[in-house]
């Protein structure tokens, strides 16, 4: 469903930029093996990036004006080094259905969500850094027929402060989510 699909390959990207996409999702990687040096997506109707059941590694992701997620992953392993999105309407990063994830620096202007673990994923995300965003943080269990999703962020910097504002870190239990060494306790139906 991407403008740009790409199945069951070996992939290496360096300097791409696609601009302009209408498609459902700007890129669609499905079951590859990728490396991505630097992707930039400029105005995706919808997801900029789609990664399901696959290998990612990458440099530098950015995002600028997406009509739902920055980055999407379904069953799939991602090691990363920085993503970035601004105006972002959905995630800035949706990491669902398995998902393995380890990110060094994720940082957002106007985003919805942060960083979303959802169904049975284990996130690690390094550095947090948004401005402008409506929730942080999430973690929880969309389809039942997943696992527990957990999300550990190892630091967070925020123009709002996460401790006291119950409504931008979404939990629910029994999942999990780690800010600063802190487990989150405010779980939310």
């Amino acid at each position: 469903s991407g403008a740009f699909n790409i199945i069951n390959a070996k992939v290496i990207m360096n300097n791409v930029e696609i601009i302009d996409n209408s498609g459902e999702d700007a890129i669609n990687i499905v079951g590859s093996k990728s490396n991505i040096d630097q992707l930039v997506v400029n105005n995706s109707f919808k997801d900029a990036v789609d990664i399901d059941f696959g290998e990612l590694s990458f440099n530098k992701i950015i995002c600028k004006t997406s009509g739902n997620d920055c980055l999407d992953t379904s069953g799939a392993f991602v090691s990363g080094g920085y993503l970035f999105g601004e105006n972002i309407k959905d995630k800035l990063g949706s990491f669902g259905e398995n998902s393995n994830i380890k990110i060094k620096e994720v940082s957002g202007k106007k985003v919805n969500f942060g960083v979303v673990s959802k169904d049975g994923s284990k996130s690690l995300i390094e550095n947090l850094t948004l401005k402008n965003s409506k929730i942080l943080a999430a973690s929880y269990k969309k389809k039942h027929f997943f696992g527990n999703s957990n999300l550990k962020i190892s630091k967070i910097n925020s123009d709002e402060n996460y401790q006291n504002a119950k409504d931008k870190i979404l939990l629910s239990k029994p999942n999990s989510i780690i800010i600063n060494n802190i487990e989150f306790k405010n779980f939310i139906k």
